[in-house]
């Protein structure tokens, strides 16, 4: 009782060490630190930032606009009065200079700048979608780089139990050679294949081992050699494309852009003022400089622009005309990869349950050739080969399952999901 409670024990203690060890990733995992991690996920964060900037400039328009300018200026000729009269009216003198503080500010813009607050916000909108667009590039890289792991790693597995299969016939064929049943060539056929199946591990764990660095670049995180990749069985759901999003956006941009260029050619109201020193300053008849203040308000109304702002409204409705046309030719891509990827789903049900019935035939075929060689009436190439084919049906049916899962996946990721 003791000795099975120690051995219990050290079961369970074995289990939690290999736990500790075992790094398990999904495809979720993946798609998540590729979100968090890659450099084209932080432009969003410095869009929002650009965006903030950008509209507090905007506001910044009713706020008063203040400079500092000078005037120096010689004249060749300046006002004189060549009447006779009985008093002496002095003439400005011919270097006249002038400096002063000068303010502008906007009384009413027609609500431009609330347009431009508006069109500005939309713009950055429209760079935050595309960045998640350009992401979603970088996911479906993710999903391809994934299941070309997957198949790495299930590969490695049947390479593993094939050669483990030829060591222990490789005992049998010894000890058949040994007593004189089978010839020495024999042996060196069944070292030749496991040397085969070693190369084939080695390209296999060379693949693997570069798909997982390629995963490291994309999800910008490090892998360990331990790590493990759960191929879970996928469920298809709907989601939302970013595309479409994108499109949404551009238009409400144009929207936007129209709605400010109606604006453009309302009348703008300002009020101003200067406060200085100049020589002359007011009166022009001085020669003596003097401080001198002025304030006032202005407007300005361009009432005629030869149908400029007319025809920049037509160009933004052609460019919305494009982006539904952008639209539409998207949807017809999308239908097409969901109908092509559904087809290719149906197809790969199929080949898997013909795969599964291969491999029962395979297995039978090699245990009686197994049992033939075993006894001599058939050749170790003839054994061999049958080993090779159970092989390759295994192989070809991991391949399947793996491409269905991924199939699947990418089904979701066309819906959007």
């Amino acid at each position: 009782m003791k000795n099975i409670q120690i051995f219990i024990l050290t079961f369970l203690m074995g289990s939690q060490i290999f736990a500790q060890d075992t790094i398990v990733l999904t495809l979720d995992s993946c798609y998540k630190s590729m979100y968090q991690n890659y450099p084209l996920a932080k432009q969003q964060v410095l869009q929002a930032e650009a965006n903030e900037l950008a509209v507090n400039n905007i506001k910044k328009i009713y706020l008063p606009k203040l400079s500092l300018r000078g005037d120096f200026m010689y004249y060749s000729d300046v006002t004189h009065v060549d009447i006779p009269v009985a008093i002496e009216i002095p003439s400005p003198s011919n270097f006249q200079y002038k400096v002063y503080i000068e303010a502008q500010q906007v009384i009413y813009d027609a609500g431009v700048s609330k347009k431009q607050i508006s069109l500005q916000k939309n713009s950055t909108n429209i760079d935050t979608k595309q960045t998640q667009v350009d992401l979603y590039r970088i996911k479906e890289q993710v999903n391809h780089n994934f299941f070309l792991i997957i198949f790495f790693q299930e590969n490695n597995e049947l390479l593993e139990n094939i050669k483990a299969t030829l060591i222990s016939k490789r005992k049998a064929v010894a000890s058949a050679v040994k007593n004189g049943v089978l010839t020495p060539s024999n042996l060196d056929q069944i070292d030749a294949e496991i040397l085969k199946i070693e190369q084939q591990l080695i390209e296999n764990q060379t693949g693997k081992i570069a798909s997982i660095r390629l995963m490291e670049i994309l999800t910008c995180t490090e892998i360990s050699k331990k790590t493990q990749f759960d191929p879970f069985e996928w469920v298809i759901q709907e989601g939302n494309r970013p595309e479409y999003a994108l499109f949404d956006l551009q238009k409400k941009k144009l929207e936007s852009a129209l709605s400010l260029n109606s604006l453009k050619n309302w009348p703008i109201l300002y009020a101003f003022g200067q406060a200085g020193y100049g020589n002359p300053a007011l009166n022009m008849f001085s020669d003596e400089g003097e401080f001198y203040y002025l304030v006032g308000l202005s407007f300005r109304w361009n009432f005629w622009d030869w149908k400029k702002t007319s025809n920049e409204n037509q160009i933004m409705k052609v460019r919305q005309s494009m982006v539904d046309v952008s639209k539409e030719s998207f949807d017809k891509n999308i239908d097409v990869q969901y109908k092509k990827t559904e087809e290719q789903i149906k197809k790969l049900e199929l080949l898997l349950a013909k795969d599964t019935e291969i491999i029962k035939l395979r297995m039978n075929i090699t245990r009686v050739s197994s049992s033939k060689l075993d006894n001599g009436t058939i050749t170790m190439t003839e054994y061999i080969n049958e080993l090779n084919k159970e092989l390759e049906a295994k192989i070809m049916k991991k391949l399947h399952e793996v491409q269905l899962l991924q199939a699947k996946s990418m089904l979701n990721l066309i819906l959007g999901k």
